[in-house]
């Protein structure tokens, strides 16, 4: 990559940027958002089917038997079922299922029982159920935008009092980049919001930043040395490339094996990080030296 300028080739990479953005787009007002229940309000059942898996000579449900599960649940019930959990028990098997639906009253909730333990033939296999108001969707919401918001405005203050301005709205904007790919990846591939996407939201904001970091930090390291602000960027970049690459792969395997073995809730938690780490590593190589460039030319001129 010697002879390779990344910010000759900004164009570039502001194409690719401006392709994602208008995809995102589409899928937004396409396909929108598969909200759970912890956003919208709904209903949470967990349910025991070790005594009906014991008759079939199995310790845990099927990939088989959980779709139509689902079939069951939405023809008896008519609500939309926004997830559907495998979990397990002291012996290790998944044999119960944590079902999200649209909002069920007592009294369907009482006849989705009924219906499961005659089409199943188990009993007590209540283990919990509960209802999810909009007030505590909306404080989740809220705490998820809070959450993000401070996050990336602390994150703009350190990175200006540590290098400079232009090092600031770069960072910053580079965030905004991974976050923004992140939501096109829960848009296109249809993967529930929940609670945990708060979580994963915050973990590629720390990992995404730490890598724009090092290469800020290289940057003012060449800008000491007296080079031109492009070529600084270009040595900068191309001298913390391999340890970008390296890290984010190595990340990305074992996210990748957790997405590969783990259950639905793990996979959900998973898969957006995947994306964010893809992102985060195209924004840092990418983006984050032109970003830098472009704001350190437009700063000067108001300066």
């Amino acid at each position: 990559m010697k002879g390779f300028s990344f910010i000759a080739h900004g164009k570039l990479f502001a194409i690719i940027v401006a392709v994602v953005l208008l995809l995102g787009v589409a899928s937004f007002l396409i396909f929108g958002f598969h909200l759970d229940v912890d956003f919208v309000g709904g209903t949470t059942l967990q349910v025991e089917m070790k005594e009906y898996l014991d008759k079939e000579g199995t310790s845990s449900i099927s990939a088989a038997l959980e779709q139509e599960l689902i079939s069951f649940i939405r023809e008896q019930t008519g609500a939309t079922v926004a997830s559907f959990q495998r979990a397990g028990n002291e012996n290790g098997g998944q044999t119960q299922f944590i079902v999200k639906t649209t909002e069920l009253d007592t009294e369907a909730r009482e006849a989705l029982y009924g219906a499961l333990s005659e089409k199943y033939g188990i009993s007590g296999g209540y283990v919990y159920s509960n209802n999810v108001g909009a007030v505590i969707s909306s404080e989740l919401r809220s705490a998820a935008i809070l959450s993000t918001v401070v996050a990336v405005a602390l994150m703009l203050l350190y990175i200006t009092f540590r290098f400079d301005l232009s090092s600031g709205l770069a960072a910053v904007t580079c965030l905004a980049h991974d976050l923004f790919v992140m939501l096109v990846a829960y848009s296109l591939l249809q993967i529930p919001m929940n609670g945990t996407m708060i979580a994963a939201l915050l973990t590629i904001l720390g990992y995404s930043i730490n890598a724009t970091i090092i290469v800020f930090d290289r940057l003012r390291e060449c800008r000491r040395q007296a080079m031109d602000p492009e070529q600084a960027a270009d040595t900068a970049i191309r001298q913390t490339l391999t340890r970008s690459i390296n890290t984010s792969v190595t990340t990305f395997i074992t996210i990748a094996a957790l997405y590969l073995l783990g259950v639905t809730s793990i996979r959900q938690f998973a898969l957006p990080l995947m994306v964010g780490i893809v992102a985060g590593l195209f924004s840092s190589v990418c983006l984050a030296g032109n970003l830098w460039n472009f704001y350190r030319k437009h700063l000067g001129k108001k300066a």
